[in-house]
């Protein structure tokens, strides 16, 4: 569904299309309340109870949620909009990393993922590849694209940590 120029709750203008995966459409929009950039995620409304479960996460790595809008088709995660470059594209346009700089970027993702398989229900996030790694404007590491996170249907090993299959993706 193409949001564009519509308006949720009275307050979030939809602006323009960010992105788009298997998860649902992500869109910029304008907080006409703050004045200020949001990112809205489209969410199938079968996927309510992950929606919800998202609402929940507060790490200083994971784009806050500010509100939560449902219509008959979908739900829609209002986020904090990041504005920046992924890893992966850093990586595309040349940009090489120190060793010191290599084995932060590596604590950060196990802080997070530490974090999520931490929550009640555990968060097995699905799909940690470099365009999914965001760096701000000011250099602070975001995990974004949660939509294929899965909630309570992690199998963990009997230490705690979450069973998944590994795919590996070129950078």
């Amino acid at each position: 569904m193409c949001l564009i120029g519509n308006v949720l709750k009275e307050r979030y203008c939809i602006v323009e299309q960010i992105g788009h995966g298997g998860g649902g459409s992500l869109y910029l929009a304008k907080d006409m309340e703050l004045g200020i950039c949001r990112a809205v995620k489209e969410i199938p409304i079968a996927k309510k109870k992950e929606a919800r479960l998202m609402q929940h996460l507060e790490y200083p790595a994971i784009p806050k949620i500010i509100d939560y809008v449902e219509t008959g088709e979908y739900c829609y995660l209002i986020m904090e909009y990041i504005k920046g470059q992924s890893l992966g594209e850093l990586l595309r346009s040349g940009k090489r990393f120190s060793l010191r700089e290599i084995l932060a970027l590596g604590k950060e993702i196990a802080r997070v993922l530490e974090y999520l398989h931490s929550r009640k229900p555990p968060v097995c996030y699905g799909d940690l590849k470099p365009d999914n790694l965001m760096f701000s404007e000011t250099g602070h590491l975001y995990l974004i694209d949660l939509g294929s996170a899965m909630f309570d249907h992690c199998k963990f090993c009997s230490n705690g940590t979450p069973i998944l299959k590994l795919a590996v993706h070129p950078f």
